[in-house]
Protein backbone atom coordinates (compact mmCIF):
# COMPACT_ATOMS: atom_id res chain seq x y z
CA UNK A 1 0.00 0.00 0.00
CA UNK A 2 1.45 3.34 -1.26
CA UNK A 3 2.56 5.57 1.93
CA UNK A 4 0.16 8.63 1.03
CA UNK A 5 -2.86 6.38 1.81
CA UNK A 6 -1.49 4.52 4.75
CA UNK A 7 -0.67 7.65 6.89
CA UNK A 8 -4.27 8.52 7.12
CA UNK A 9 -4.95 5.07 8.38
CA UNK A 10 -2.45 4.67 10.87
CA UNK A 11 -3.11 8.38 12.14
CA UNK A 12 -6.78 7.27 12.90
CA UNK A 13 -6.04 4.34 14.97
CA UNK A 14 -6.47 5.03 18.53
CA UNK A 15 -3.36 4.97 20.10
CA UNK A 16 -2.99 2.71 23.86
CA UNK A 17 0.24 4.94 24.62
CA UNK A 18 -1.80 6.01 27.54
CA UNK A 19 -2.62 2.88 28.98
CA UNK A 20 1.02 1.26 28.91
CA UNK A 21 3.89 1.08 31.65
CA UNK A 22 7.34 0.20 31.40
CA UNK A 23 10.54 1.14 31.89
CA UNK A 24 12.27 3.77 33.18
CA UNK A 25 9.48 4.60 34.85
CA UNK A 26 9.68 8.45 36.26
CA UNK A 27 7.40 10.68 38.50
CA UNK A 28 6.16 14.08 37.88
CA UNK A 29 6.34 16.92 40.63
CA UNK A 30 2.65 15.69 42.00
CA UNK A 31 4.25 12.34 42.62
CA UNK A 32 1.91 10.64 39.36
CA UNK A 33 3.42 9.13 36.42
CA UNK A 34 2.69 10.81 32.83
CA UNK A 35 -0.68 8.98 32.08
CA UNK A 36 -1.32 6.86 35.34
CA UNK A 37 -1.99 8.09 39.12
CA UNK A 38 -0.26 6.89 41.78
CA UNK A 39 -1.89 6.70 45.49
CA UNK A 40 -1.30 4.91 48.91
CA UNK A 41 2.52 3.31 49.45
CA UNK A 42 2.82 3.17 45.90
CA UNK A 43 7.20 4.18 44.73
CA UNK A 44 8.30 4.92 41.50
CA UNK A 45 11.67 3.36 41.19
CA UNK A 46 13.46 3.31 37.40
CA UNK A 47 13.03 -0.25 36.60
CA UNK A 48 10.12 -1.32 38.39
CA UNK A 49 6.72 0.07 40.52
CA UNK A 50 6.45 -0.76 44.09
CA UNK A 51 2.74 -0.96 44.53
CA UNK A 52 3.31 -2.00 48.67
CA UNK A 53 6.39 -2.97 50.34
CA UNK A 54 7.10 -6.27 52.74
CA UNK A 55 4.96 -4.67 55.89
CA UNK A 56 2.02 -4.99 57.26
CA UNK A 57 -0.83 -2.60 56.95
CA UNK A 58 0.17 -1.08 53.23
CA UNK A 59 -2.03 -0.13 50.41
CA UNK A 60 -0.82 1.21 46.90
CA UNK A 61 -2.52 1.65 43.92
CA UNK A 62 -1.81 3.04 40.28
CA UNK A 63 -4.85 4.30 37.96
CA UNK A 64 -5.25 5.00 34.41
CA UNK A 65 -6.07 8.94 33.54
CA UNK A 66 -7.91 7.78 30.77
CA UNK A 67 -10.18 5.56 29.65
CA UNK A 68 -9.52 1.90 28.18
CA UNK A 69 -10.63 2.77 24.21
CA UNK A 70 -10.70 -0.54 22.99
CA UNK A 71 -14.15 -2.40 22.59
CA UNK A 72 -11.89 -6.08 22.97
CA UNK A 73 -8.43 -6.27 23.85
CA UNK A 74 -5.65 -8.39 24.96
CA UNK A 75 -3.22 -6.60 28.56
CA UNK A 76 0.17 -8.50 28.92
CA UNK A 77 1.42 -7.35 32.90
CA UNK A 78 4.81 -8.31 34.03
CA UNK A 79 5.46 -8.69 38.39
CA UNK A 80 6.65 -10.01 40.74
CA UNK A 81 5.55 -11.27 44.38
CA UNK A 82 8.04 -11.32 47.14
CA UNK A 83 8.53 -11.97 50.73
CA UNK A 84 9.32 -14.24 52.95
CA UNK A 85 9.62 -18.34 51.97
CA UNK A 86 6.70 -19.69 53.14
CA UNK A 87 3.86 -16.99 53.57
CA UNK A 88 2.74 -13.92 51.96
CA UNK A 89 0.09 -11.49 51.80
CA UNK A 90 -2.75 -10.30 50.56
CA UNK A 91 -2.15 -9.79 46.98
CA UNK A 92 -2.94 -7.78 44.49
CA UNK A 93 -5.75 -7.20 41.43
CA UNK A 94 -5.26 -5.80 37.69
CA UNK A 95 -9.11 -3.92 37.64
CA UNK A 96 -10.86 -3.08 34.68
CA UNK A 97 -13.45 -0.89 36.50
CA UNK A 98 -16.15 2.15 36.16
CA UNK A 99 -14.36 4.24 38.55
CA UNK A 100 -11.20 4.77 39.60
CA UNK A 101 -9.08 5.89 42.72
CA UNK A 102 -11.24 4.47 45.41
CA UNK A 103 -9.56 3.10 48.42
CA UNK A 104 -11.39 0.48 49.78
CA UNK A 105 -10.97 -3.39 51.31
CA UNK A 106 -10.68 -5.16 48.32
CA UNK A 107 -7.46 -5.38 47.90
CA UNK A 108 -7.09 -1.82 48.18
CA UNK A 109 -10.21 -0.76 46.39
CA UNK A 110 -13.47 0.17 46.60
CA UNK A 111 -15.59 -2.45 47.37
CA UNK A 112 -18.67 -1.82 45.71
CA UNK A 113 -17.07 -1.68 42.05
CA UNK A 114 -18.56 -1.98 38.73
CA UNK A 115 -16.60 -4.16 36.29
CA UNK A 116 -14.06 -6.79 36.46
CA UNK A 117 -10.93 -7.81 38.53
CA UNK A 118 -7.68 -10.53 38.09
CA UNK A 119 -7.11 -11.11 41.80
CA UNK A 120 -3.50 -12.60 42.34
CA UNK A 121 -4.29 -13.75 45.71
CA UNK A 122 -1.55 -15.08 48.09
CA UNK A 123 -3.13 -15.60 51.30
CA UNK A 124 -5.30 -18.78 52.39
CA UNK A 125 -8.53 -17.54 53.99
CA UNK A 126 -10.60 -20.32 53.66
CA UNK A 127 -8.13 -22.94 54.33
CA UNK A 128 -8.44 -24.91 51.34
CA UNK A 129 -4.94 -24.66 50.31
CA UNK A 130 -5.67 -23.33 46.89
CA UNK A 131 -3.52 -20.13 47.05
CA UNK A 132 -1.57 -18.90 45.71
CA UNK A 133 -3.99 -18.23 43.16
CA UNK A 134 -5.15 -16.38 40.14
CA UNK A 135 -9.10 -15.64 39.87
CA UNK A 136 -11.60 -13.62 38.04
CA UNK A 137 -14.17 -11.32 40.11
CA UNK A 138 -16.76 -9.23 38.98
CA UNK A 139 -19.71 -7.37 40.21
CA UNK A 140 -22.34 -4.59 39.09
CA UNK A 141 -21.64 -2.98 42.31
CA UNK A 142 -23.71 -4.87 44.33
CA UNK A 143 -21.73 -7.91 44.76
CA UNK A 144 -18.62 -7.47 47.42
CA UNK A 145 -15.42 -9.72 47.08
CA UNK A 146 -15.56 -11.97 50.48
CA UNK A 147 -12.24 -12.56 51.91
CA UNK A 148 -12.96 -14.95 54.31
CA UNK A 149 -14.31 -17.54 51.63
CA UNK A 150 -11.67 -16.10 48.80
CA UNK A 151 -13.99 -14.36 46.72
CA UNK A 152 -17.28 -15.97 47.46
CA UNK A 153 -20.18 -15.07 45.28
CA UNK A 154 -17.99 -12.23 43.21
CA UNK A 155 -15.98 -14.91 41.56
CA UNK A 156 -16.96 -16.33 38.21
CA UNK A 157 -17.39 -19.86 37.80
CA UNK A 158 -14.61 -22.28 37.13
CA UNK A 159 -12.24 -18.69 36.90
CA UNK A 160 -9.09 -19.48 39.39
CA UNK A 161 -6.13 -21.53 39.14
CA UNK A 162 -3.88 -22.39 41.47
CA UNK A 163 -0.17 -20.84 40.58
CA UNK A 164 2.78 -20.52 42.73
CA UNK A 165 3.95 -16.53 41.46
CA UNK A 166 5.49 -16.06 44.52
CA UNK A 167 9.42 -15.36 44.54
CA UNK A 168 10.09 -15.73 41.21
CA UNK A 169 13.66 -15.87 39.53
CA UNK A 170 12.54 -13.22 36.93
CA UNK A 171 9.21 -11.53 36.47
CA UNK A 172 6.19 -13.72 36.21
CA UNK A 173 4.10 -12.81 33.02
CA UNK A 174 0.53 -12.81 32.80
CA UNK A 175 -1.94 -12.55 29.79
CA UNK A 176 -5.81 -11.12 29.93
CA UNK A 177 -7.34 -11.40 26.75
CA UNK A 178 -11.14 -9.92 26.58
CA UNK A 179 -12.51 -10.70 23.59
CA UNK A 180 -16.46 -11.59 22.18
CA UNK A 181 -17.58 -10.98 25.66
CA UNK A 182 -15.71 -13.67 27.16
CA UNK A 183 -12.62 -13.74 28.89
CA UNK A 184 -9.33 -15.60 29.14
CA UNK A 185 -6.01 -15.54 31.28
CA UNK A 186 -3.06 -17.53 30.94
CA UNK A 187 0.40 -17.45 32.32
CA UNK A 188 4.37 -17.90 32.08
CA UNK A 189 5.99 -17.97 35.92
CA UNK A 190 9.75 -18.65 33.63
CA UNK A 191 9.76 -15.53 31.48
CA UNK A 192 9.92 -17.60 28.59
CA UNK A 193 6.77 -16.66 26.49
CA UNK A 194 5.53 -20.10 26.93
CA UNK A 195 2.07 -19.53 28.36
CA UNK A 196 0.20 -21.73 30.28
CA UNK A 197 -4.15 -21.58 30.12
CA UNK A 198 -5.33 -20.68 33.78
CA UNK A 199 -9.16 -20.29 32.44
CA UNK A 200 -11.36 -19.13 30.19
CA UNK A 201 -15.08 -18.23 30.43
CA UNK A 202 -17.89 -16.64 28.60
CA UNK A 203 -19.56 -13.95 29.02
CA UNK A 204 -22.63 -15.03 31.17
CA UNK A 205 -21.76 -13.31 34.76
CA UNK A 206 -19.41 -10.56 33.50
CA UNK A 207 -20.54 -6.96 34.64
CA UNK A 208 -18.34 -4.61 32.11
CA UNK A 209 -19.34 -0.97 32.16
CA UNK A 210 -19.60 0.80 28.55
CA UNK A 211 -16.65 3.06 30.08
CA UNK A 212 -14.04 2.16 32.50
CA UNK A 213 -10.57 2.30 33.58
CA UNK A 214 -7.36 0.26 34.34
CA UNK A 215 -5.32 -0.07 37.16
CA UNK A 216 -3.94 -2.07 39.90
CA UNK A 217 -4.24 -1.99 43.41
CA UNK A 218 -2.25 -4.17 46.36
CA UNK A 219 -2.91 -5.07 50.20
CA UNK A 220 -0.62 -6.34 52.74
CA UNK A 221 -2.38 -7.65 55.95
CA UNK A 222 -0.18 -9.34 58.71
CA UNK A 223 1.58 -11.22 56.82
CA UNK A 224 3.03 -9.17 53.95
CA UNK A 225 4.75 -8.94 50.16
CA UNK A 226 6.58 -6.78 47.84
CA UNK A 227 4.18 -6.19 45.06
CA UNK A 228 6.27 -5.29 41.79
CA UNK A 229 4.93 -4.47 38.76
CA UNK A 230 7.64 -4.07 35.78
CA UNK A 231 5.24 -3.45 32.57
CA UNK A 232 2.10 -3.47 31.52
CA UNK A 233 1.23 -3.40 27.36
CA UNK A 234 -2.44 -2.77 25.65
CA UNK A 235 -3.09 -4.39 22.16
CA UNK A 236 -6.47 -3.70 20.21
CA UNK A 237 -8.20 -6.64 19.15
CA UNK A 238 -11.17 -5.29 17.88
CA UNK A 239 -12.08 -6.38 14.81
CA UNK A 240 -12.15 -4.13 11.56
CA UNK A 241 -15.82 -3.98 11.27
CA UNK A 242 -16.52 -2.55 14.52
CA UNK A 243 -13.51 0.13 14.51
CA UNK A 244 -14.42 3.89 14.39
CA UNK A 245 -14.01 4.98 10.73
CA UNK A 246 -10.68 6.77 9.76
CA UNK A 247 -10.63 10.61 10.38
CA UNK A 248 -9.27 12.76 7.92
CA UNK A 249 -5.30 13.51 8.63
CA UNK A 250 -4.63 17.47 8.97
CA UNK A 251 -2.38 19.62 6.81
CA UNK A 252 -0.41 19.75 9.81
CA UNK A 253 -0.41 16.24 10.93
CA UNK A 254 2.91 15.22 12.74
CA UNK A 255 5.27 12.13 12.01
CA UNK A 256 3.50 9.27 13.17
CA UNK A 257 4.09 8.22 16.63
CA UNK A 258 4.58 4.78 17.28
CA UNK A 259 1.21 2.83 18.46
CA UNK A 260 0.74 -0.18 20.72
CA UNK A 261 -2.05 -1.50 18.47
CA UNK A 262 -1.09 -4.76 17.01
CA UNK A 263 1.83 -5.11 18.81
CA UNK A 264 1.93 -8.52 20.67
CA UNK A 265 5.48 -7.99 21.96
CA UNK A 266 6.19 -7.32 25.35
CA UNK A 267 7.95 -4.47 26.58
CA UNK A 268 10.49 -6.19 28.74
CA UNK A 269 12.18 -4.55 31.00
CA UNK A 270 16.28 -4.59 29.37
CA UNK A 271 19.15 -6.58 31.71
CA UNK A 272 21.52 -4.56 33.10
CA UNK A 273 22.84 -2.78 36.28
CA UNK A 274 19.22 -1.41 37.28
CA UNK A 275 16.99 -4.32 34.97
CA UNK A 276 15.40 -7.53 36.80
CA UNK A 277 17.49 -9.48 35.99
CA UNK A 278 20.79 -7.98 37.65
CA UNK A 279 19.45 -9.02 41.00
CA UNK A 280 17.91 -12.40 40.54
CA UNK A 281 20.22 -14.16 43.40
CA UNK A 282 19.21 -11.25 45.83
CA UNK A 283 16.03 -11.69 45.14
CA UNK A 284 15.98 -15.16 45.29
CA UNK A 285 17.52 -14.96 49.46
CA UNK A 286 15.02 -11.83 49.96
CA UNK A 287 12.88 -14.22 52.21
CA UNK A 288 15.64 -14.52 54.39
CA UNK A 289 16.58 -11.32 54.59
CA UNK A 290 13.19 -10.51 55.74
CA UNK A 291 12.66 -13.58 58.46
CA UNK A 292 16.47 -12.42 59.38
CA UNK A 293 15.54 -9.03 60.03
CA UNK A 294 13.92 -9.40 63.78
CA UNK A 295 16.75 -11.90 64.52
CA UNK A 296 19.30 -8.85 63.69
CA UNK A 297 17.41 -6.42 65.41
CA UNK A 298 17.00 -8.65 69.18
CA UNK A 299 20.77 -9.47 68.73
CA UNK A 300 21.84 -5.82 68.24
CA UNK A 301 19.51 -4.50 70.81
CA UNK A 302 21.15 -7.51 73.14
CA UNK A 303 24.40 -6.48 72.50
CA UNK A 304 23.51 -2.89 73.29
CA UNK A 305 21.98 -3.96 76.72
CA UNK A 306 25.08 -6.29 77.48
CA UNK A 307 27.29 -3.40 76.75
CA UNK A 308 25.63 -0.34 78.61
CA UNK A 309 25.12 -2.98 81.56
CA UNK A 310 28.93 -3.87 81.78
CA UNK A 311 29.96 -0.03 81.58
CA UNK A 312 27.10 0.71 84.34
CA UNK A 313 28.67 -1.96 86.36
CA UNK A 314 31.98 -0.90 86.28
CA UNK A 315 31.61 2.85 86.70
CA UNK A 316 29.58 1.78 90.01
CA UNK A 317 32.37 -0.57 90.91
CA UNK A 318 34.93 2.76 90.51
CA UNK A 319 32.75 5.19 92.56
CA UNK A 320 32.08 2.32 95.34
CA UNK A 321 35.60 2.38 95.73
CA UNK A 322 36.00 5.79 95.21
CA UNK A 323 34.05 6.86 98.28
CA UNK A 324 34.56 4.12 100.38
CA UNK A 325 38.46 5.76 99.90
CA UNK A 326 37.19 9.30 100.79
CA UNK A 327 35.17 8.06 103.74
CA UNK A 328 38.13 6.26 105.25
CA UNK A 329 39.74 9.40 104.87
CA UNK A 330 37.10 11.63 106.13
CA UNK A 331 36.32 9.55 109.38
CA UNK A 332 40.44 10.04 110.06
CA UNK A 333 40.31 13.61 109.78
CA UNK A 334 37.12 13.64 112.28
CA UNK A 335 38.87 11.15 114.89
CA UNK A 336 41.49 13.61 115.02
CA UNK A 337 39.73 16.96 115.46
CA UNK A 338 37.71 15.35 117.96
CA UNK A 339 41.01 14.35 119.75
CA UNK A 340 42.00 17.61 119.61
CA UNK A 341 38.99 18.74 121.07
CA UNK A 342 38.94 16.59 124.28
CA UNK A 343 43.17 17.53 124.78
CA UNK A 344 41.57 21.09 124.95
CA UNK A 345 39.22 20.42 127.39
CA UNK A 346 41.23 19.09 129.58
CA UNK A 347 43.68 21.62 129.44
CA UNK A 348 41.11 24.29 130.20
CA UNK A 349 39.66 22.11 133.11
CA UNK A 350 43.11 21.54 134.64
CA UNK A 351 43.69 25.95 134.98
CA UNK A 352 40.46 26.57 136.17
CA UNK A 353 41.33 24.29 139.14
CA UNK A 354 43.91 26.89 140.62
CA UNK A 355 41.31 29.77 140.49
CA UNK A 356 39.16 30.52 143.19
CA UNK A 357 35.44 29.08 143.55
CA UNK A 358 33.07 31.33 141.20
CA UNK A 359 29.88 32.04 143.75
CA UNK A 360 27.78 30.89 140.49
CA UNK A 361 29.65 27.64 139.21
CA UNK A 362 30.09 27.89 135.31
CA UNK A 363 28.79 25.65 133.50
CA UNK A 364 31.15 22.67 132.36
CA UNK A 365 32.55 23.08 128.61
CA UNK A 366 30.08 21.49 126.20
CA UNK A 367 31.24 17.95 124.52
CA UNK A 368 31.97 18.30 120.68
CA UNK A 369 28.82 18.40 118.46
CA UNK A 370 30.29 17.19 115.45
CA UNK A 371 28.78 14.05 113.95
CA UNK A 372 30.16 11.80 111.44
CA UNK A 373 28.57 13.24 108.46
CA UNK A 374 26.59 10.33 106.62
CA UNK A 375 28.69 8.24 103.92
CA UNK A 376 28.01 9.57 99.93
CA UNK A 377 27.47 6.33 99.27
CA UNK A 378 24.11 6.05 101.63
CA UNK A 379 23.21 8.59 99.14
CA UNK A 380 23.54 7.28 96.28
CA UNK A 381 22.49 3.39 97.52
CA UNK A 382 19.07 4.00 95.89
CA UNK A 383 20.16 1.88 92.69
CA UNK A 384 22.90 4.02 92.08
CA UNK A 385 22.03 4.36 88.20
CA UNK A 386 22.44 7.45 86.67
CA UNK A 387 19.12 8.81 85.42
CA UNK A 388 20.02 9.10 81.90
CA UNK A 389 21.73 5.74 81.52
CA UNK A 390 18.82 4.27 83.06
CA UNK A 391 16.85 6.44 80.75
CA UNK A 392 18.96 4.28 77.98
CA UNK A 393 18.34 0.82 79.41
CA UNK A 394 14.75 1.64 80.11
CA UNK A 395 15.13 2.21 75.70
CA UNK A 396 17.00 -0.25 75.50
CA UNK A 397 14.41 -2.61 76.99
CA UNK A 398 11.55 -1.38 75.10
CA UNK A 399 13.07 -2.32 72.10
CA UNK A 400 14.07 -5.71 73.45
CA UNK A 401 10.27 -6.49 74.41
CA UNK A 402 8.93 -5.35 71.12
CA UNK A 403 11.38 -7.31 69.08
CA UNK A 404 10.36 -10.27 70.92
CA UNK A 405 6.89 -9.75 70.76
CA UNK A 406 7.47 -9.90 66.82
CA UNK A 407 9.36 -12.98 66.68
CA UNK A 408 6.64 -14.85 68.62
CA UNK A 409 4.81 -14.31 65.75
CA UNK A 410 7.17 -15.12 63.42
CA UNK A 411 7.58 -17.88 65.55
CA UNK A 412 3.97 -18.75 65.44
CA UNK A 413 3.75 -18.56 62.05
CA UNK A 414 6.93 -20.75 61.34
CA UNK A 415 5.32 -23.47 63.59
CA UNK A 416 2.04 -23.35 61.41
CA UNK A 417 4.09 -23.59 58.12
CA UNK A 418 5.95 -26.53 59.58
CA UNK A 419 3.23 -28.86 60.74
CA UNK A 420 1.14 -28.22 57.22
CA UNK A 421 4.23 -29.16 55.55
CA UNK A 422 4.23 -32.35 57.71
CA UNK A 423 0.83 -33.02 57.79
CA UNK A 424 0.87 -32.88 53.54
CA UNK A 425 3.86 -34.96 53.82
CA UNK A 426 2.64 -37.64 55.95
CA UNK A 427 -1.30 -37.56 54.46
CA UNK A 428 -2.33 -37.30 50.99
CA UNK A 429 -0.41 -35.43 48.98
CA UNK A 430 -0.01 -36.74 45.41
Amino acid sequence: MPTSRLLPLLLALPLAASLSLRSPFKQLSDGSLEDWSVAGSTVATESYLRLTPAEAGHEGSIWSKSAMPYNEWEIEIQFKVTGARYLGGDGFVLWLTEEREKFGATFGNQEDFKGIGIVFDTYDNDGRRDNPSIMAVSSDGSLRFDHDTDGGSSRLVNAMCKVNFRNPRTPVQVRVRYQSGGLTVAFDTRGQKSYQDCFSVNAEGIHMPSKYYVGMTAHTGQVADNHDIYSLSVTDLTPEDQRPPPAAPTEASSPTPKSDAGDDTTHTPQSGAEGPGADEEEEEHRWKSDDDRHLVRYQEAVTKWSAASHKERQRLHSERERLHREGRHHDSDVEEEEDADDTSEDLMAHDHDDEPDDPIPSSPAPRSNKQRPASAKASTSGGGIDPEVAGTLAKIQEEVKAIAHEMRGTITLAHAVTSQAQQGNGGTAA
